[in-house]
């Protein structure tokens, strides 16, 4: 094996091991239920410094960001079990019916849900992005974000099915590390989509600087 061989085999490690590490620290860390937000915002940005090199600990990031991200990751994932139980069950409760305003409502049920869902595929990248925002602006700039790029944004909800589905019957052993491989996807395909949305960078690169500093 030459010397660019060997660079590249001990890269593509580096990069497996991580992933793996990331995927059971989400895993652990999301284990409550309650802490899904700020596992998945910690998720985001210790993936989002690594894929940019912009990170010297997958381990140390995630935890800080954990750290950090709580309070405001916690509401909006609260937030979102609310509005998707209301929603089910209005859902559940339209579909049982007959009349037209039943199918009415199961129809701006699923319309909500779908929302719900694009929405939340963004949210904790948004989070991740773009430090401080209100949990009114980080919803609406993830909705915003997800149908600005909507094509992109269907590519990373067919990764979030399709990936476990492969893994579960390819490579069984590799589940609980699937939370990492799905964020490393998912970052293969983010940053293209902040730059389409045209968001406000200054906020972003100051947060990146910080983190830098405290790694």
């Amino acid at each position: 094996m030459g010397e660019k061989g060997e660079k590249w085999f001990w890269t593509g490690v580096d990069r497996v091991m991580n992933i793996v590490l990331l995927g059971f620290l989400w895993l652990i860390c999301s284990l409550p239920v309650i802490t899904i937000g700020a596992s998945s915002t910690a998720l985001n940005i210790a993936m989002s410094d690594y894929v940019r090199g912009d990170c010297h600990s997958v381990m140390k990031s995630f935890f800080t960001a954990f750290r950090q991200h709580w309070p405001l990751a916690t509401k909006i994932w609260l937030i979102h079990l609310i509005v998707i139980a209301v929603l089910l069950w209005d859902l559940i409760y339209y579909r049982t019916g007959e009349s037209t305003q039943d199918v009415l409502g199961a129809t701006v049920a699923a319309v909500g849900l779908m929302l719900v869902f694009f929405e939340l595929l963004m949210v904790y990248a948004v989070l991740a992005e773009f430090p401080g925002l209100t949990v009114k602006t980080a919803l609406v700039r993830a909705l915003d974000l997800a149908f600005t790029c909507f094509f992109e944004s269907l590519s990373i909800a067919v990764l979030t099915f399709a990936v476990p589905v492969a893994v579960f019957f390819l490579l069984p052993g590799f589940l609980p590390a699937l939370p990492g491989l799905i964020a490393y996807l998912d970052w293969q395909i983010l940053p293209k989509m902040f730059q389409k949305a045209k968001f406000k960078k200054g906020n972003r690169e100051q947060n990146r600087a910080v983190r830098k500093q405290n790694q």
